[in-house]
């Protein structure tokens, strides 16, 4: 099965190169193939980017800005301006700035969000910087400790045919990540709207939103990851979002959500 996760490397790196070399070719295939924009999130960002030509997004949890990622598809096709936040260096230095070299619109972020500017610990996977371990990184040492315990991270390192270190403790890798908050990220590049916010931030996502400044922004889309949630941040989300105007549903393991007219 290891095979399987050195053709996807392979390919990775070839797409990375693609937009860098070839971008005009990704951009083709991105506009005409329309077999791309069919679920609910994608119908309603691709209608409201045909009549919104400036569209802005702020992207928290960028990671390489491509595998599974929700707007990477519409950067292509539609030229979206915005800034992308990924606390990860190698992540951020190896794959996020090389994606979008070509797009002058989209500035990129070496940090993470929080509250207070400064740095923060972050805790990854120490033995393995493909895109499956880099997806899991976290701020709460204690979840990331029960994704070990589980099993994942163990049968993902037996498929990828990577050798685990000897102990669990040493599966973690502790790393001081720089911190900002919203309001620097809105000063810094002279944000004056945000048409989507979308959060990834491995079940922090709750938290992120609560930091937004819904008083100053009120973003036409809002997309975070969801599946990590218990029964009870799902309810104080819900809760959140409607105090500020906002539908919602559940597209594959994401909340999306849409600002009422």
């Amino acid at each position: 099965m290891d095979y399987i996760y050195r053709k996807k490397k392979i390919k990775n790196h070839i797409y990375v190169w693609l937009c860098r070399k070839g971008v005009f070719l990704l951009k083709i295939y991105y506009k005409f193939n329309n077999k791309l924009y069919t679920d609910l999130r994608s119908l309603k960002l691709d209608s409201f980017s045909k009549i919104n030509k400036d569209f802005f997004v702020l992207q928290i949890g960028a990671n390489d800005g491509f595998d599974n990622d929700p707007i990477h598809k519409f950067i292509m096709k539609y030229n979206w301006n915005g800034v992308l936040v990924e606390p990860q260096k190698d992540v951020f230095d190896n794959y996020l700035t090389k994606t979008y070299s070509c797009f002058e619109g989209i500035k990129c972020l070496n940090a993470a969000l929080s509250l207070k500017i400064g740095f923060q610990k972050m805790y990854s996977i120490s033995f393995s910087n493909d895109r499956w371990a880099t997806g899991l990184s976290r701020f709460d040492k204690e979840s990331f400790k029960e994704i070990i315990d589980n099993g994942y991270i163990k049968n993902q390192a037996i498929l990828q045919g990577v050798a685990l270190p000897k102990s669990v403790e040493e599966y973690i890798k502790e790393v001081d990540v720089e911190t900002v908050n919203f309001d620097y990220i809105i000063n810094e590049y002279k944000i004056s709207k945000i048409n989507f916010l979308q959060i990834d931030a491995e079940g922090y996502d709750f938290e992120i939103l609560k930091m937004f400044p819904f008083e100053k922004f009120k973003p036409n889309f809002i997309n975070l990851e969801y599946a990590h949630f218990d029964e009870e941040t799902k309810k104080q989300c819900h809760i959140l979002l409607k105090k500020n105007n906002y539908t919602f549903r559940e597209v594959d393991y994401d909340l999306f959500c849409v600002l009422n007219d």
